[in-house]
């Protein structure tokens, strides 16, 4: 069904030219328009289809590939704040095709709804509650699954297996927020009120994304303005989540509520992480009863799909892989007895 098109361009140079000047239009004039054009084939790229579902006043937007298997846990992945589903397209382009796995937006962020600003509590157990409410609408609880988390998504991630451990087969978190006995310029700069997740010019984003990474990068002006453009409808409700939970309970959350991560969990860290220190890891390793697996991943910083993406997804796989191992083998034995 591609012949058609295809040919046409081969034997039609100045298609190639049209297409090439209408990109180069997009970027100079839309460029907003040319980095979800970006994303959307990234997307595509790494498998994923992107697709809502809907439960009561609740609308769920999430990236998918794969199919569930009953043989092995469909992974559930919650990306940090201020970020999307976007974030673990290149963990996705390395997870085998017989591995389901779902990106969730969560509320207030990507595509998923959220609701007014006052009228819900936005605290790390309401978002897990309702990364629960989209795992029973998509028929996840039926079997149990992996859970993956980064930044504040890590802290979900272990909250939520602490919640519904029933449901949990594994849990793995990166760079997880939280209190950590060496504590980073930004964590210092947040309780003053200044949170760099939130950019309002260009070089704010600049700012933004080389604080994230170990691996510095110049963005083109251009990208910087169509990153900015995309997120300034979100910022008044970012904003609102930070100032809901900016208070010492919330940083010490996990740490509290870890003894009630019984499954086989995982810590992975950027051993360069400039946002969450990775002493972090420390306090949890004393702390969580099913602690398989801790890799600090070095030359990388906060934001490890775009520092370290293979490295970061190898780990998660030998993880799971380990654990999956485990549990045949142990099942194994248990039907000999």
């Amino acid at each position: 069904m591609m012949v058609f098109p295809i040919a046409v361009v081969i034997a039609c140079p100045a298609v190639l030219v049209l297409a090439a000047s209408s990109f180069a239009v997009i970027y100079l004039l839309l460029p907003a328009t040319f980095f979800k054009m970006y994303m959307r084939l990234s997307h595509w790229r790494a498998g994923f289809t992107i697709k809502t579902i809907k439960k009561g006043e609740w609308t769920f937007c999430y990236a998918e590939k794969g199919q569930p298997d009953p043989n092995q846990p469909s992974m559930l992945c919650f990306h940090g704040f201020t970020a999307s589903k976007d974030q673990w397209v290149p963990i996705a382009q390395g997870v085998p095709k017989d591995v389901h796995i779902i990106a969730l937006d969560m509320p207030g962020h990507g595509g998923t709804s959220r609701k007014e600003i006052g009228k819900d509590d936005v605290g790390i157990h309401t978002l897990a509650r309702q990364a629960h409410i989209f795992a029973e609408v998509k028929g996840l609880t039926k079997d149990k699954i992996h859970v993956v988390g980064a930044s504040l998504g890590g802290a979900i991630a272990g909250i939520y297996a602490s919640m519904y451990p029933d449901e949990v087969a594994m849990v793995s978190m990166l760079c997880p927020a939280m209190k950590t006995p060496v504590e980073t310029a930004f964590m210092h700069e947040l309780r003053d009120g200044t949170c760099h997740l939130i950019p309002e010019t260009p070089e704010e984003v600049q700012h933004m994304i080389g604080m994230c990474m170990y691996n510095k990068a110049k963005i083109p002006k251009q990208i910087l303005k169509g990153i900015l453009e995309i997120r300034k409808p979100y910022n008044e409700y970012f904003n609102y989540i930070y100032k809901e939970n900016l208070h010492e309970e919330n940083e010490e959350l996990l740490a509290n509520e870890s003894h009630k991560i019984t499954m086989p969990s995982q810590l992975i860290w950027g051993a360069h992480d400039e946002l969450i220190h990775p002493s972090g890891a420390d306090v949890l390793r004393e702390k969580l009863p099913d602690l398989r697996q801790v890799d600090i991943i070095e030359k990388c910083g906060h934001t490890m799909n775009m520092d370290r993406p293979g490295a970061t997804t190898k780990a998660i796989l030998t993880f799971r892989n380990k654990v999956l191992g485990m549990a045949s083998k142990s099942s194994k034995q248990a039907s000999n007895l």
